[in-house]
């Protein structure tokens, strides 16, 4: 085997800075106290690319052995606490990760890119909704004007047909 060709870890317990560039972030200590045991059939994530999102510091990216596409995260909070409790999502999407981190650590994205779970949808200050009267600001006194709104609400509402 060539000295110059660079060999890509496939143990858990490897120490090497490099096994993974996704995985800068969980030091190699991190990595040997990681409880192997109770994810088996999983190893240190090979997903090619750097992460970006601020979620991958605050835990491990890991996959399974057979299937390079099933990969998860695993909190590294929930892991050093005194009674560690298994957490892990799915790690196609991160915003169930944001979630926990936020309600389990009070943990946000410090760089203000995204905004806190507690302000997304159904959370935030809704802009009122409008009929379509109003949004037409038609005067349904006016007979002309009550009649476009009926043939409006007509065309949209397939109830009022």
């Amino acid at each position: 085997m060539d000295a110059n060709v660079p060999v890509k870890c496939q143990s858990p317990d490897c120490s090497a800075p490099s096994a993974s560039p996704n995985n800068l972030d969980a030091s190699p200590g991190d990595w040997k106290a990681f409880p192997w045991h109770k994810f088996p059939g999983f190893s240190i994530s090979e997903h090619v690319g750097r992460q970006t999102s601020w979620v991958w510091q605050h835990g491990f990216d890991i996959q399974a052995r057979d299937s390079p596409t099933k990969r998860k995260w695993v909190c590294k909070h929930c892991l050093r606490k005194a009674k560690p409790k298994m957490t892990d999502f799915s790690a196609v999407g991160t915003q169930n990760i944001e979630k926990h981190l936020f309600r389990e650590h009070g943990l946000v994205d410090k760089s203000g890119r995204r905004k806190p779970p507690a302000l997304w949808k159904g959370k935030q200050e809704k802009t009122p909704s409008r009929n379509i009267v109003e949004m037409l600001n038609l005067d349904t006194s006016d007979p002309k004007e009550q009649a476009i709104a009926n043939a409006l609400i007509q065309r949209f509402d397939r109830d009022h047909s």
